[in-house]
């Protein structure tokens, strides 16, 4: 049992309840976070010196891959990391240090939502240089999925969407139930409460390919669902939003 239980029924039960995104500790984002191509894509950029600009939505999860590979990349004292872009009032701080970034040749991925990143350029593209790249990629953004990479031929700057990804697809949403139902802190045996019970239930073969029959289906409409969205669901799933495990009194 985690000490901390940081891990535990109240985590997930505050991740059902909408999140808290920024005040997860690094040992939770860990847990629950969901490897995809784009982890491998976003250490090549890094390894070869590159910056990469996350632009998407709100909970599309630019935040947390920044942090990851933050955690793992070989020489993070190198780079340059800007958690979310969005939420600074002043641009032209935020480019004056990006340029620079770019000028030491330091890699790095600044994460921004995609109208803001529009608002920056209208306002500051003419006083930067490099903000022309940026608009140019911008308009036919890198997206990444099962099947296709496209990949810009830049030596500096790469603006990848997340805005697109299909994050119901069979490979996430599997992995997202096993993230949940086997990184949290309970032993289903042990609790027969309905976290416990829940969480077995999601473990067996056959609600999970119901699962992936819903969420096909879900992926076909032109509703955007955001990682946030998917495992916000999955622990609404477990929890019900409740901490406490509770007994069927039957």
């Amino acid at each position: 049992m985690n000490p901390n239980n940081s891990l535990g029924p109240e985590f997930v039960a505050r991740l059902a309840n909408g999140g808290f995104a920024e005040t997860m500790s690094k040992d939770q984002r860990a847990a629950i976070h969901i490897r995809t191509q784009l982890d491998e894509f976003l250490k090549q950029c890094l390894d070869a010196g590159k910056q990469v600009v996350l632009t998407g939505n709100p909970g599309d999860g630019k935040t947390q891959y920044i942090l990851m590979q933050q955690r793992h990349h070989d020489a993070p004292d190198n780079a340059y990391y800007l958690p979310d872009a969005s939420a600074e009032s002043d641009y032209a701080t935020v480019l004056d240090e990006w340029q620079t970034a770019l000028e030491d040749k330091r890699p790095g991925i600044l994460a921004i939502n995609e109208g803001p990143l529009y608002e920056m350029l209208t306002r500051h593209q003419s006083d930067y240089d490099f903000l022309d790249t940026v608009a140019d990629q911008l308009d036919s953004q890198i997206i990444l999925n099962e099947t296709t990479t496209h990949q810009f031929n830049d030596d500096r700057l790469v603006v990848l969407s997340l805005n697109h990804r299909n994050v119901l697809s069979r490979t996430i949403a599997l992995q997202a139930i096993q993230k949940l139902t086997t990184e949290v802190d309970i032993n289903p045996t042990e609790d027969n409460g309905h976290i416990g019970m829940n969480i077995a239930k999601l473990q067996d073969d056959t609600v999970q390919e119901n699962f992936k029959r819903i969420f096909r289906m879900l992926g076909k409409l032109s509703t955007h669902v955001t990682i946030r969205d998917l495992l916000n669901f999955l622990a609404y799933c477990l929890t019900g939003g409740r901490v406490e495990s509770e007994v069927d009194p039957d």
